[in-house]
Parts: C-alpha cells; structure tokens; sequence
C-alpha cells in the first residue's frame, strides 16, 4: 500500500493541476467573450488603445471569439463576418508584439494567422470573391507550414476550403478535402469540428442527390451534437499538435 501512495498523490496533483488550468481557461475565455463585446462596440479612434490593454493570453482567446461569431453570421451578413475577420487581424497585430506574444510563441502567433486567413476566405466566399478567397486560403497554407502543426487548425482551413468548393460546384473536390479533414479530427477526438465537417459532407451529398448516404452522414452529426459540451477545448492547443505540417502544394 505505501509503494501506492506516490502513485496516489501523483495522480491527485495532476488532477488538480487541470482543474486549475480549466478554471483559468474558462475565466479567460469569459474576460474574452466580454472584451469582443466592447471591441465590436468601440469608436475606431480608441481601438487601439483597448486591444493594447490585453495580456496574450485573453487577446488569443479574443481573436478565436471574434472568428467563431465570423463564422456564425457569414452567409447571413458577410459584410459583418469580414469586418469581424478585420477586427481579430488587427487584434493579432496589437497583442502579437506589445504584451509578449501569444501562447506558443512565434507558432502561436503563425496559427493565428492562418485562422484569420482562412475565415477571411470565408467571408470573401460567402461575397463571391472566390478568385480573392483562393488567394487567402493559398497563404493560409503557406502559413500552417511553419506553424505547430495544430491538425484541428489544419481540418478547419480544410473544411472551410472544402465550402468553396461547394460553392464553385466542385463537389467532388470538396468531399475529397472533407475526407482529410476527417481523417485528421477523428485521429485526435476533436469531436465538434468533426460535427461540422459531417454537416457539410450531408450538404454535399443532398446537392449530389445521393439522399441516403445524406441521412446516414445526418444522423452521425447529430449523435456528435447531443454530446457535445457547453464548452470547448481551446483549438490552438498543445494537445492537438503534431510535427510541424509540410506547406500544401
């Protein structure tokens, strides 16, 4: 029983350590949700001077916040998703070289970019600027090459690439790069961006007319969405990190 006990306290220091780590993460994730509030709000002339007020830490989580409600609103008011997309750049810029950085360093600041650009695409997508938002996912790419190999980061560029496709009528091509990013999100369990490749993939088929493999891709998207928690890990992440990804020819 004494071999045991190190084994024991070992085990409850590290559990403590993560919950610690969580409840830091989600104070920040809070600090962020409400910081975009006033980002969004604020008087162009004190910009600036707000996002300089952020440690590295929160301004991370403020960039995936203004990209996550990019992507909420893009089909629906693409005008609003690039302005978000515009805003969480020049965020990047004010917390990348004035409060030391982001997490994981120069890599951290790299991800970040390459998210920027990939949503920037989006939105250029959902304006139809498809010649520019090809352009913006060519250098998001080009970016992933040197940044931490973050597979969730590489999924979301993938799918989002993948709508292009969709709406250039590429459809076979944009089932090909949803393969790929599935491939990569259920290596590392990362079960929401997978929800969302799954939903595009039942888009797809529908617009292919093959109805039952829609249902079938359907019904798995939906078992995803009934698990999935109030909160999310964030997406820039050690755990979701490999080697450093090759550039994409």
């Amino acid at each position: 029983m004494g071999a045991e006990q190190p084994a024991v306290v070992n085990f409850l220091r590290a559990r403590n350590r993560v919950s610690r780590l969580r409840a830091r993460w989600l104070e920040e994730r809070r600090q962020a949700r409400e910081m975009c509030d006033r980002v969004e709000d604020a008087p162009e002339g004190s910009l600036d001077a707000l996002l300089n007020e952020l440690p590295g830490s929160t301004g991370r989580f403020l960039v995936e916040e203004l990209l996550r409600r990019s992507a909420s609103t893009v089909d629906q008011a693409p005008k609003g998703a690039l302005h978000r997309v515009d805003l969480a750049q020049r965020a990047l810029t004010c917390i990348g070289w004035s409060s030391g950085g982001v997490g994981g360093g120069r890599v951290g600041l790299v991800d970040l970019s390459a998210g920027i650009l990939a949503h920037r695409a989006d939105a250029l997508r959902a304006l139809g600027d498809r010649e520019s938002a090809q352009e913006a996912f060519e250098e998001a790419y080009r970016l992933l090459g040197s940044g931490s190999g973050d597979l969730a980061l590489l999924a979301r560029v993938l799918r989002l690439q993948a709508n292009l496709l969709r709406a250039s009528r590429r459809y076979d091509d944009a089932l090909a790069l949803l393969a790929e990013a599935e491939a990569l999100l259920r290596s590392i369990a990362a079960n929401r961006e997978l929800r969302r490749v799954l939903e595009l993939r039942a888009r797809l088929f529908r617009l292919l007319g093959e109805l039952p493999r829609a249902k079938e891709t359907e019904a798995e998207a939906r078992v995803l969405a009934a698990a999935d928690p109030q909160e999310e890990a964030p997406s820039f992440s050690p755990e979701r990190r490999s080697e450093p990804l090759p550039a994409r020819a």
